[in-house]
């Protein structure tokens, strides 16, 4: 599945911001992010401090639609439509100091369509693509889902083509139904609840109730509501599956660290039968934010809660500055009984390392502490992480060695453009007792943008501490002039 990007950044100044549910920091691509999300259904503040940024990112989903309730379990009560999927913005957007105030949609009843989540701010500072978003002149706002169609009492109705309910539109358009709902005169009584339309981009259609194969004046059809990623599919009439739909997929979104799913459709109920489908195959409780609710009836009510929209969600992220990549935290690792490994993000560096940690070991590391839901730096295994006083060295984690110490690698190193650069390196030859730790290290001052050379025990520690500092690695095979590897 598609994952959107957050991957580039531009210069900016340093935004401090606050009134969230949630924020933390996360890497992406080449960038630090922090994001402020908010998930409490209703009115909020995103409220920026200081600082300004032309590459925030603005991520909202609405309300979910509700499911179809039919009534009257005795022709073609028993299908209803599945509620369409709140509708999704993700865009960029400029921020300064200020207050943006927001509303995060609720998800509907069932029969009710979804609430709309909307932040407010000025339409320049948004591109011009998404112009069409606005409602109220300053109101960027995504569409809540719409309802599934559904039929009535008999006694509303009955004889005509009047006893159902339509689906209606939103950001998805909730799912279509078919039924005989009388029989005299003969192939007369067919009543069709249409599917609602979904608004492109923010989500897509319901399904068609009706197919081209549905002929017969006796076939009942039900279809899910559409979702943020795809319509749900037309019934074809065509097999027993081809009578009723799931609700159509959501869309995976990375705003705190992790892909995840949003706005998928609610499936539809056939005879009592729920159309689910995989992405929404969990449990009530773990349903997505801005999902459709799944048709029922009074007779045939959907696992608890499942009949509902789910409630929206927005995530405002803003990149943070190159100062704050270098306000970083010395933790002490152990490797434990097993050891393991760490997983960290290099200070005054943007992307995620991984390392490993030897059983026995005790080493130090430099890192930008990521913090919220996918916190950094993490360990594995038996790996112990204590955090201590601030730092702002580049200090990497190769792993560790048991070779012995004339198995001989030509390690290189490049200084940054800062005083005080230190390379620290375990010298071929040199027998110690553990080659895994800083506590043998041999030492070697540098200065600004030196390139420095040296051979080393194969696999053992290193380190180069300063900002821009560059470990290149190792580039051949030496020989050490050490007796002890002749």
């Amino acid at each position: 599945m598609y994952i959107p990007s957050l991957l580039y950044g531009a210069a900016n100044s340093c935004v401090t911001a606050r009134g969230t549910t949630d924020s933390g920091s996360f890497a992406s691509g080449s960038e630090i992010w922090n994001y402020y999300k908010y998930s409490n259904v209703g009115s909020a503040s995103f409220e920026v401090l200081a600082g300004s940024t032309v590459n925030a990112r603005i991520f909202m989903v609405a309300g979910g639609g509700g499911g179809g309730f039919s009534l009257d379990n005795s022709i073609g009560g028993l299908s209803a439509g599945g509620g369409g999927a709140g509708g999704a913005v993700f865009t960029q957007a400029t921020l300064g100091t200020g207050t943006y105030p927001i509303y995060v949609g609720d998800g509907a009843p069932v029969t009710g369509s979804g609430e709309e989540s909307w932040i407010d701010i000025d339409p320049t500072l948004i591109p011009s693509s998404y112009l069409s978003y606005f409602t109220s002149g300053s109101r960027l706002t995504a569409e809540g889902g719409g309802s599934g169609a559904w039929f009535t009492s008999l006694a509303n109705g009955f004889g005509s083509g009047t006893g159902k309910i339509d689906a209606t539109s939103g950001g998805s358009g909730g799912g279509g139904v078919r039924a005989l709902r009388w029989t005299q005169p003969a192939g007369s009584g067919q009543v069709t609840g249409t599917r609602g339309s979904g608004r492109n981009p923010q989500g897509h259609n319901g399904g068609i109730s009706d197919g081209t194969n549905c002929t017969a004046t006796s076939e009942t059809t039900a279809t899910g509501g559409g979702g943020i990623k795809a319509p749900s599919a037309n019934t074809d009439c065509t097999s027993a599956a081809g009578y009723q739909t799931p609700g159509g997929e959501g869309e995976f979104y990375n705003v705190n660290g992790l892909a995840t799913l949003y706005g998928y459709g609610g499936a539809s109920m056939r005879s009592g039968v729920w159309e689910a489908a995989p992405y929404d195959s969990g449990s009530a409780a773990n349903r997505v934010p801005g999902a459709g609710g799944w048709g029922s009836s009074d007779l045939y009510t959907a696992p608890t809660g499942k009949e509902l929209g789910k409630k929206g969600e927005i995530v405002i992220v803003v990149p943070i500055c190159q100062t704050e990549t270098t306000e970083c935290t010395t933790y002490t690792l152990t490797g434990g009984a097993t050891g393991g490994n760490i997983t960290y993000v290099p200070c005054g560096g943007n992307d995620i390392t991984s390392s490993v940690v030897i059983a026995g070991s005790t080493v130090s590391l430099c890192s930008f502490p990521i913090t919220g839901t996918y916190p950094y730096p993490s360990g594995s295994g038996t790996v112990g992480i204590a955090p201590g006083s601030s730092c702002n060295d580049f200090i990497p984690l190769p792993t560790g060695s048991t070779e012995v110490p004339c198995d001989c690698r030509v390690l290189k190193l490049t200084a940054g453009n800062t005083s005080g650069v230190v390379a620290k390196y375990y010298p071929c030859g040199i027998s110690q007792s553990s080659y895994d730790t800083d506590q043998f290290f041999a030492s070697q001052s540098l200065s600004a943008n030196e390139v420095f050379t040296t051979c080393i025990v194969s696999g053992s520690l290193f380190t180069i501490t300063g900002i821009g500092s560059v470990i290149n690695g190792i580039i051949g095979t030496c020989t050490s002039s050490v007796a002890l590897c002749n």
